[in-house]
C-alpha cells in the first residue's frame, strides 16, 4: 500500500509538470465556446476554462481548477472519465452528475453541495481539504477512496457499493450509509435538508418523525413507508408516486407536489399548509380530522377519499372540484 501511495504522488507531480508547460496555450482559449463530445484530453490545464457541455470525454493526467459552478458540467454532462488528474478549487452545487468515472485523482480545496451523483465510480481517489454536504450518491462505487482533512455533512449513500477501507473512513463522518441508516436518523427525529432525490425507490421503511427540509423528490417511488409525525417543509415532489403511506399527523408545509399520485394511504390528522398541488391524483386516502390551510389545488382530483371532520381555510380550487367530496 505504501508503495502504491508513492507511485500515486509521483504521478501527481508529473501531471503538474506537463500541465504547466501548456498553461499559456489553454488560457488563451478561455473565451471560446466549449461543447465537447467524445474527445480525449491529455496533460492539459483547464484553469478558469469553461467545461459546461461535456459528455463522453476523457481527461487523462489533466489539471482542472478554478472553474465557476456555472461553467462546469451542465446536467447534460455525462459519461465523462477523469483519470490520474488533479482537481483544485472547484465548488459545485445543485447539479446532477451521471456516469462519471474518477480514478487515481486528487480533489483538493473543493466542495460538493446539494449534489446528486448517480451511476458513477470513484477509485483510488482522494478528497483533500474539501467539503461535501447535503449530497446524495446513488448507485455509485467507491474503492480505496480517502478524505484527508475533508468534512462530510449530511451526505447520503443509497444503493452504493463501498469497499471496507472506504466504509471505515466514512463511518467517522456525518454520513448516511443506506436505507437502514436513514431509518436510524428518523428515529432520532433528524432534520435532513437540501437533498436531491431522483428515481429512487423508498420501500418498506420506517421514517416516523423524520424531517425533510428543502428537499426534492423527482421521479421517485415511495411505497409502504410510515411517516407518522414526519415533516415535509419547503419540499418539491415531481412525478413521484406514493402508495400505502402511513402518515398520521404528518406536516406538509410550503411545498409543491406536481404530476404525482398518492394512493391507498392514511393521512389522518395531518396538517397541510401553504402548499400547492398540481395535476395530482389522490385515490383512497383517509384525510379525516386533517387541517388544510392556504392550499392551492390545480387540475387535481380525489377518488374515494374520506374527509370527515376536516378544517379548511383559504382553499383555492382550479379545476379540482372533487376536493372534500364525501366518499361514496
Amino acid at each position: 500500500m505504501f508503495k502504491k501511495r508513492i507511485i500515486y504522488k509521483i504521478i501527481l507531480l508529473l501531471i503538474l509538470s506537463f500541465t504547466s508547460i501548456i498553461a499559456t496555450q489553454n488560457k488563451s482559449n478561455i473565451k471560446k465556446p466549449i461543447h465537447y463530445h467524445h474527445k480525449k484530453f491529455k496533460y492539459q490545464l483547464f484553469d478558469q476554462t469553461p467545461l459546461k457541455y461535456v459528455s463522453y470525454c476523457q481527461f487523462i493526467s489533466c489539471y482542472i481548477k478554478n472553474i465557476n459552478n456555472n461553467h462546469l458540467f451542465h446536467s447534460s454532462s455525462k459519461h465523462n472519465h477523469i483519470i490520474s488528474s488533479l482537481i483544485d478549487n472547484i465548488h459545485l452545487s445543485d447539479k446532477q452528475l451521471n456516469n462519471f468515472t474518477i480514478n487515481q485523482t486528487q480533489i483538493s480545496n473543493s466542495s460538493l453541495k446539494s449534489m446528486l451523483i448517480r451511476e458513477s465510480s470513484f477509485k483510488l481517489t482522494s478528497f483533500k481539504n474539501s467539503n461535501i454536504q447535503n449530497t446524495v450518491f446513488q448507485n455509485t462505487t467507491f474503492e480505496k477512496v480517502s478524505f484527508p482533512d475533508t468534512t462530510l455533512k449530511q451526505t447520503i449513500f443509497l444503493n452504493c457499493v463501498i469497499d471496507t477501507e472506504t466504509e471505515t473512513i466514512l463511518k467517522n463522518q456525518d454520513v448516511i450509509l443506506g436505507f437502514k441508516e436513514l431509518e436510524k436518523r428518523a428515529a432520532k427525529k433528524s432534520h435532513l435538508s437540501h437533498h436531491p432525490f431522483f428515481n429512487i425507490t423508498f420501500k418498506k421503511l420506517n421514517l416516523n418523525h423524520i424531517q425533510f427540509h428543502h428537499t426534492t423528490f423527482d421521479f421517485c417511488n415511495i411505497d409502504t413507508v410510515t411517516l407518522r409525525n414526519a415533516a415535509l417543509k419547503n419540499n418539491t415532489l415531481y412525478k413521484t408516486n406514493l402508495s400505502k403511506i402511513q402518515g398520521y399527523q404528518i406536516h406538509i408545509t410550503n411545498s409543491t407536489i406536481k404530476d404525482s399520485t398518492i394512493t391507498d394511504s392514511n393521512i389522518e390528522n395531518a396538517t397541510l399548509k401553504n402548499t400547492t398541488f398540481i395535476n395530482t391524483t389522490f385515490n383512497n386516502i383517509n384525510f379525516d380530522h386533517s387541517n388544510w390551510d392556504t392550499i392551492t389545488l390545480i387540475n387535481s382530483k380525489f377518488i374515494d377519499c374520506s374527509f370527515e371532520n376536516i378544517t379548511t381555510n383559504n382553499i383555492r380550487l382550479i379545476n379540482s372540484a372533487t376536493f372534500a367530496k364525501k366518499k361514496k
